[in-house]
């Protein structure tokens, strides 16, 4: 008969179990440590300490064995369980290694009641799913939430949102809002227009971010990144305090119910650096500059002459006679400037480029 191809009921499931112990010895009663011990090899007809297999432990360590391998076949990895406790040890192993696979549903946050393929990115990980930046989330793409991808194709990308600028919910996109923006303690003072932060190194934004948070007015936003752990607000803040602000790099929506996505719409996309950059580009997440053609002014211009002589000038009375005109004369003029071209027309500084969708993953 051929073999079962996928566990449709795990060995048991409504069958007797009795609970094998997580602790015991080489004699005596079966446990997982030792398995069935050397009693069970004696005979029975001489009475103790022979002992017969046990019908109930027996089921109990078929269903643990078929359970597993079903949670294998359906979700391509095991359940998440707490860390071991007790004594007998009871729940999962003292701590998931360094990309431990684990499927798991929180009970609350962006993620709650669904459950995903969580990766552990820590050794010794001992953190519930979700809870922290220990577990993310992966998909068989190993795509995560904010990851930004070029497509070509016209009818959108599957589980991404074009990167347009649009104003989206806040709650619907729970995770994406968590990876795009940036929430840290900070204080204010009434009137002061200094908002002091945790670490502007940690803040990933720059100017033009927007700020959100007790004692800020709505639409405020970062004019300048004053020293490592204070900012410069476009206002001033109603109240003094410290709690916890919110800082929105691609926009804050509406300021309660939306967030703005990137806009990468006639853009393309450079490398953030922190505070380095020119009046042209600014270094931080969110910054843009640039342009597709260029007016060049004169102060452009590199300082040099043209050497002029024997120059056509008209003078009246008549003094000469060119191509049937009369009125000009051939006069030698020393080197000058020249000026004035009439209408200018600005030059392309976009190289080679073709069109393509840019969409972030929710």
């Amino acid at each position: 008969m051929a073999a079962n191809p996928y566990f449709l009921y795990p060995f048991a499931e409504s069958g007797t179990v009795t609970p094998i112990s997580n602790t015991g010895s080489s004699t005596g009663t079966v446990n997982y440590p030792y398995g069935f011990t050397s009693n069970y090899e004696l005979d029975l007809s001489g009475g103790a300490p022979a002992l017969p297999i046990p019908r109930g432990q027996f089921n109990q360590l078929m269903l643990d064995i078929t359970t597993a391998l079903q949670n294998l076949q359906t979700y391509g990895a095991s359940p998440w369980v707490a860390p071991a406790t007790g004594s007998p040890p009871v729940g999962g192993p003292a701590s998931y290694p360094l990309y431990a696979r684990v499927f798991y549903s929180p009970a609350s946050g962006a993620y709650s009641g669904v459950y995903l393929l969580w990766e552990s990115q820590v050794a010794s990980n001992t953190s519930v799913p979700g809870a922290d930046g220990n577990w993310i989330p992966v998909s068989q793409s190993m795509v995560q939430v904010g990851t930004v991808q070029w497509f070509a194709g016209p009818n959108g990308l599957t589980g991404s949102l074009k990167c347009d600028g649009t104003a989206i919910s806040r709650t619907t996109y729970a995770a994406l809002y968590d990876a795009l923006t940036v929430t840290q303690t900070a204080s204010t003072t009434n009137s002061s227009t200094t908002l002091t932060v945790t670490s502007t190194a940690n803040l990933s934004a720059g100017p033009n971010a927007k700020i959100e948070g007790a004692g800020i007015p709505a639409g405020t936003y970062i004019t300048t990144i004053l020293t490592s752990t204070t900012v410069q607000m476009s206002a001033a803040a109603t109240a003094g305090g410290t709690g916890s602000m919110v800082f929105y790099v691609w926009g804050n929506g509406n300021g309660s119910t939306l967030f703005n996505l990137p806009n990468l719409s006639r853009n393309v996309p450079v490398g953030a650096n922190g505070t380095t950059g020119t009046t042209t580009l600014g270094g931080y997440l969110g910054q843009s500059g640039g342009e597709e053609t260029h007016l060049m002014a004169a102060s452009e211009l590199y300082n040099h002459t043209h050497d002029v002589s024997n120059q056509l000038v008209y003078s009246s009375p008549t003094t000469g006679v060119i191509n049937g005109a009369a009125g000009y004369s051939l006069q030698t003029r020393a080197s000058g400037g020249i000026s004035g071209f009439g209408t200018q027309t600005a030059f392309n500084v976009i190289q080679p480029s073709v069109n393509l969708w840019a969409y972030i993953k929710y």
